[in-house]
């Protein structure tokens, strides 16, 4: 029920409202976080290197294992 004369300048100024907070709290937001994503990265490095390492070990025992298996197989 707004004429557009209201309507569209309020809806400008509202979209501009609306631009600024986001903005401002996306970069406040960007600037606390990033020295906690920082040293959650390093962390996250360490425990990646863990895991691929476990893997290597698990994949290296079951191939030994199968590798075994097969030459009391054989009998040789």
């Amino acid at each position: 029920g707004l004429s557009p004369r209201i309507f569209i300048p309020l809806n400008i100024v509202g979209a501009i409202v609306w631009a600024l907070i986001f903005t401002t709290l996306g970069y406040v937001g960007g600037e606390v976080v990033g020295p906690w994503l920082h040293t959650l990265d390093q962390h996250l490095k360490h425990w990646i290197w863990l895991i691929v390492a476990v893997v290597v070990v698990f994949i290296l025992r079951a191939v030994l294992k199968r590798w075994l298996a097969k030459d009391k197989e054989t009998g040789e």
